[in-house]
């Protein structure tokens, strides 16, 4: 349990992967992360990743009722993530959390909530097989707000995903992309559009789109 933390100006203030070699590897599971406060003063100078959660790998993560805020590379090209599960992980669950990814600072290119983030390399997924990313997850009851420049929610390669309940402003709505990507969208406010890219597959009902 991680839980109660306020974690200012890291580069990747929360990460989690596995241990050990190949196929051997070990993942944490079962993991909450909760009531955390996570933010950058300031884009960050740095060759590594700044995504204020980031988790590969490693079964029932639950990221709830976190607040995460002005995440960026200084060179405004590299993307950043507010939060993630990736690397061929399963059932997590991502909810009640408030994502304002331009709070004080503004520029670069800022993501909010994700499964499957940027993608992994096949050495450091679960089991060596990164053809889905993530299995079996849920987004809902989440505010995002300020991500001019991509998405709120982003899908990369995560199949059976149920997208609920969510508050999306000032973003490039919900993306869900690539062919093993499928998810169930409903009941969300999207100041933007629901869109499916590369083959992804949304099944969308009674969201309320008001992008142009």
């Amino acid at each position: 349990m991680i839980r109660g933390n306020r974690m200012r100006n890291f580069d990747s203030a929360l990460k989690a992967n596995g241990g050990g070699q190949g196929t051997d590897r070990r993942f944490p599971n079962g993991v909450l992360v909760e009531g955390n406060a996570l933010w950058n003063e300031r884009p960050r100078v740095a060759l590594r990743p700044t995504n204020p959660i980031g988790v590969v790998g490693g079964r029932r993560w639950v990221l709830r009722g976190n607040f995460v805020a002005d995440f960026a590379h200084a060179d405004g090209k590299r993307p950043a993530y507010a939060m993630y599960l990736k690397g061929n992980s399963r059932d997590g669950v991502i909810e009640g959390n408030l994502v304002l990814c331009e709070w004080r600072h503004a520029g670069g290119v800022r993501i909010g909530i994700s499964l499957g983030g940027g993608g992994t390399g096949w050495r450091f997924c679960e089991a060596e097989v990164c053809s889905t990313e993530h299995t079996g997850g849920v987004i809902r009851n989440n505010i995002v707000s300020n991500c001019p420049e991509d998405a709120g929610i982003y899908l990369n390669k995560a199949s059976d995903t149920v997208i609920a309940h969510n508050t999306l402003m000032n973003t490039q709505g919900i993306v869900v992309r690539y062919e093993t990507s499928s998810a169930r969208i409903r009941n969300n406010i999207v100041l933007d559009r629901i869109a499916s890219r590369n083959g992804g597959i949304a099944q969308a009902e009674s969201n309320l789109e008001l992008g142009p």
